[in-house]
């Protein structure tokens, strides 16, 4: 009966979507969008798709909510205001936005490995537990494969907030620096003064992209401050400060992938193994003992 109704609902999909090919088309549009984003994140998506209008010249608009895109809108008002040429900018811009899209492929590709293995690892405990109710002749249980399932779910789940909470607090803050410093290097190709770039970049924005760093963000002002009072070209002093920024952020790099396959080590075995082993070893104590 079960297997007549599993045909039953396959034959009606599958007529369901010949007959509604274009709905389904957007629906599958969807999903792919929807997966791309949950694996590549809104940002890196977003970055992506900003650097391919750069360098096929397409309409810039406001909808991308990036970093990069509010700069965009700075140059646009300063060529309206000024009436530069904002090409080479741009095109600077986007030598940066693949910067940036390297950077957070590489984050994306720990997360996801991470993922694939704890996935892994609760499909290799699954077989086993039924592997197990077969040769020692126990019935599973519903609760403790539910409870089981349940406990590497929350393991899961808990491991990506504290991978977030870490990335956050040791990485991202260099994307945020990179941005910023990014922003000044673009904005100074404009060939407008400091105060202006200054007032366009923003007081706030400033002090929160640079309050880890703060060794780089003295130099920063000391550059914009030569910049601004003798005429020199900050650019040397900020390809200087973007130096040691990409050398702290190759150390800080490291030093997350070490410390994440370490948190990763333990989740696995605070929530896969250890539940496992626990319910496995009741198991066959239960069966050792039964005769007695």
């Amino acid at each position: 009966m079960l297997v007549k109704l599993l045909i039953f609902i396959v034959w009606f999909l599958l007529l369901y979507a010949f007959s509604h090919e274009e709905k389904i088309s957007k629906l599958a549009q969807i999903l792919k969008t929807q997966l791309n984003e949950l694996y590549w994140g809104k940002e890196l998506l977003k970055c992506r798709e900003l650097q391919t209008k750069i360098v096929f010249n397409e309409a810039l608009s406001n909808q991308n909510s990036t970093a990069y895109q509010e700069t965009i809108n700075r140059l646009m008002m300063l060529k309206s205001e000024y009436g530069e040429d904002i090409r080479g900018p741009l095109l600077e811009l986007s030598t940066f936005l693949e910067e940036e899209i390297e950077t957070r492929s590489k984050l994306r590709q720990v997360f996801g490995e991470s993922l694939f293995q704890m996935l892994l690892m609760a499909g290799v405990i699954n077989a086993m537990s039924l592997s197990f109710d077969y040769f020692l002749e126990t019935k599973a249980s519903s609760f403790e494969t539910l409870f089981l399932n349940l406990f590497m779910l929350f393991g899961g789940l808990a491991f990506r907030v504290l991978f977030s909470f870490i990335l956050d607090r040791k990485i991202k803050v260099f994307i945020s620096a990179f941005s910023n410093l990014n922003q000044f290097i673009v904005l100074a190709g404009v060939g407008v003064s400091s105060n202006e770039i200054s007032t366009r970049m923003g007081f706030q924005e400033f002090e929160s992209a640079w309050r880890p760093f703060p060794r780089q963000r003295v130099q920063l002002l000391r550059a914009l401050r030569d910049w601004n009072d003798k005429g020199r070209d900050p650019r040397i002093g900020i390809s200087h400060i973007s130096n040691q920024l990409k050398y702290e952020f190759k150390l800080a790099l490291s030093s997350f992938k070490k410390n994440n396959e370490a948190v990763k080590l333990l989740f696995l075995i605070l929530f896969f193994l250890i539940p496992y082993f626990y319910i496995f070893s009741s198991k066959l104590m239960s069966r050792l003992l039964a005769p007695f």
